[in-house]
């Protein structure tokens, strides 16, 4: 979370970057829109042409434009600078080549649509850019739909266009007129007559011919979509009796049908495939006790230890030795609550000998020993039952003391998924809902009577912040919800914006409905039930548990960083709690599953896996989940399937953001199609 400040919004618009063009620039792309996991990329000030230049992460929204200025090659491929941004990789663009040359988009493609819309996918409202689709007017102006006026106002779809960022309808009602993105709405199937040819005799006056009146005949047609087959009832085809010369004249006209409508057998629903893919329950290795005493973590040639294990539900004393103590970048302020638990113990047995790795594991370390990466990782492809743990480095370079399985790392946004399931957990017990306001919680926020928990959970309150951080270290929750309250900005406008904002004031919102602190609410609704032993406040973590220091890479070895509480002690409900690598699987999986909120509180908090960011983690097409976060040079992220079987945790205390996120997706790829680890 260690980020720069959001790019400058433009009238509530997507950002459009302008800038002259050089000469450099003929042969390249114009425009282009940035591929940015959970709204970050890797900014270079100048051209990297060195293998030492170290890029920064830089915000940046979904429906940004911004203007080529020039495309050279670096040392990593080619490169291109952005006007008023800097130095991207190529392959993290996109080209945009609808785009009109004050740097707007235009509209590609749009026609009549006559369509009823069934839900707003969840919401409570969404905003409606009324003067065009988003980016195709260099100022927005937004309105708010809520779901109260649907049927009020008459609201329905009467057009569809699209542009380089997608499909958008345009809605119409009595008080209500505006565009919005296709992914927010969910339409009533439209299901159209059918033109079913009849045949109708025509007379001309001519010569008599006898005809029988009573022929008739029988025509049966049907047609196929994509919902199944639709049966079009039976049309008498009539001979009309008559002492006239006939002839026979078809006529096409619409009549009234019947249809039934019958379901594909091989289309099967996601609730359906998601009950067929319940994970395992979780088993419990028993750890014999060994006959000498543990001892300490023996780093191999590559530095790692491994270990295979179930998900602990059971604590089993092991108490690794720790030769020198932490350096003093761990120390605790003595200005916060320092009093610590008991050291953990843990279900994980360190290596204490090299261990022979399968093709997979040693696909996956040399993902990791390329990447120059230290740190902890956790796979599985088979739910709790199936778990693999290798630890990575140091965790201490100077004192050579080295990562292991069940250390703590910073979760840094992983955390908004623990705060997401505190929120759902008061929302099951009817202590809250989705369209609960702000106002009845902190009402002196602007706009505070039109923001939602659900707008919250899912970053389109309007609220923006950049990253302060304070002066001193914050004394308490009430001081970093005050500090939150005092540089937030409310904007009223209801797009997708990530904010850490958002959290900490779900943190507090949790705090007041209960009557205890946030802290509390996690001991008692995540760690108690779950039975966690290595998830603490960040500065509770026990004293002589290892505690990883962060580092960057460089040629001449590794480069200690700081580690800032006083960043730290103002990310409440947004990055404030350290855990393991499996006490996170845990939470996680329990949370997908349904184990810890219900299976209809998973099947809200996800807004029913809708493709996009709710209650703290990003659902992805192909049923995957991704949350990732950056903190203090610490980077985590967790990738997997949307029901917790199939997970990758990645926790780094040495890596970059997107080497760890690429990391991750390579190894989740490798975790998927391999059915032995």
């Amino acid at each position: 979370m260690r980020r720069l400040q959001l790019l400058g919004y433009l009238g509530g618009m997507s950002l459009l970057i302008g800038g002259p063009m050089t000469a450099t620039a003929a042969s390249i792309p114009n425009f282009v829109w940035v591929k940015a996991d959970s709204g970050q990329v890797a900014v270079y000030s100048e051209l990297p042409r060195k293998s030492a230049s170290k890029p920064h992460e830089k915000r940046v929204s979904s429906t940004s434009v911004f203007r080529v200025i020039q495309q050279q090659s670096g040392v990593h491929g080619v490169y291109l600078d952005l006007a008023h941004f800097g130095w991207v990789a190529k392959a993290a663009t996109v080209k945009l080549t609808h785009v009109k040359s004050n740097g707007t988009l235009s509209i590609v493609k749009q026609q009549r649509l006559t369509a009823q819309i069934a839900s707003l996918n969840g919401r409570q409202s969404i905003s409606l850019t009324t003067n065009g689709p988003i980016a195709t007017q260099t100022h927005t102006n937004y309105r708010e739909l809520k779901r109260s006026q649907l049927q009020r106002d008459g609201v329905h779809v009467s057009k569809v266009a699209w542009t380089d960022f997608g499909q958008f309808y345009w809605l119409q009602g009595r008080q209500v007129a505006g565009w919005v993105n296709a992914s927010q709405l969910r339409l009533k199937p439209v299901i159209k007559r059918e033109a079913v040819r009849v045949t109708k005799r025509v007379v001309e006056p001519t010569k008599k011919v006898p005809v029988s009146a009573k022929k008739k005949s029988l025509v049966k047609t049907e047609k196929v979509n994509h919902r199944g087959t639709i049966y079009v009832k039976p049309v008498r085809q009539v001979s009309v009796a008559t002492k006239t010369r006939v002839t026979a004249k078809t006529v096409t006209r619409p009549i009234p049908v019947k249809v039934k409508l019958v379901a594909r057998p091989d289309v099967v629903s996601k609730p359906a495939l998601r009950n067929k893919l319940k994970p395992q329950p979780i088993v419990v290795k028993k750890v014999t006790p060994a006959t000498t005493k543990p001892a300490t973590p023996v780093k191999t040639a590559n530095q790692k230890s491994t270990v295979q294990t179930a998900v602990p539900t059971k604590q089993v004393k092991t108490n690794p030795v720790v030769s020198k103590p932490v350096t003093a970048t761990n120390v605790k302020p003595t200005t916060q609550p320092t009093t610590a638990p008991a050291k953990p113990t843990s279900t994980i047995t360190p290596a204490v000998a090299p261990t022979k790795l399968s093709p997979t594991m040693a696909k996956i370390d040399a993902i990791m020993t390329q990447n120059h990466f230290m740190g902890t990782l956790l796979v599985t492809n088979s739910g709790p039952s199936g778990v693999k743990i290798q630890a990575f480095g140091d965790a201490n370079v100077a004192d050579k003391v080295a990562n292991t399985t069940d250390e703590a790392y910073p979760l840094a946004s992983l955390q908004k998924a623990v705060t997401g399931a505190l929120v759902q957990q008061l929302i099951n017990s009817g202590k809250l809902t989705m369209s609960t306001t702000l106002a009845k919680f902190y009402p002196t926020v602007p706009y505070a009577s039109q923001i939602t928990i659900r707008e919250l959970l899912d970053h389109t309150s309007g609220i923006r912040m950049g990253e302060p951080v304070p002066a001193t270290i914050l004394p308490d929750e009430a001081a970093a919800v005050a500090f939150t309250l005092s540089h937030l900005t409310s904007t009223n406008q209801h797009v997708w914006s990530y904010s850490n904002a958002n959290f900490t004031l779900l943190a507090g919102i949790i705090s007041q409905v209960t009557g205890q602190s946030y802290w509390h609410n996690v001991q008692t609704g995540i760690i108690a039930p779950l039975k966690l032993k290595n998830m603490y406040l960040y500065n509770q973590v026990p004293t002589g548990a290892i505690t990883p220091a962060s580092y960057t890479y460089e040629a001449t070895g590794s480069k200690a960083d700081a580690i800032s509480l006083v960043l730290l002690s103002s990310e409440l409900g947004c990055g404030n709690l350290y855990a393991s690598v499996s006490d996170y699987y845990t939470v996680i999986n329990s949370l997908l599953s349904g184990k810890l909120d219900g299976r209809a509180g998973i099947n809200q908090l996800a807004d029913d896996y809708a493709l996009q960011y709710s209650g703290g983690i990003y659902y992805q097409a192909g049923n995957l989940v991704r949350i990732g976060g950056a903190d203090n040079s610490f980077h985590t992220v967790y990738v997997g399937t949307n029901d917790g079987r199939v997970g990758v945790v990645l926790f780094t205390n040495q890596s970059g953001w997107t080497a760890a996120n690429n990391a991750a997706k390579q190894i989740l790829k490798l975790v998927n199609t391999n059915e032995q680890l």
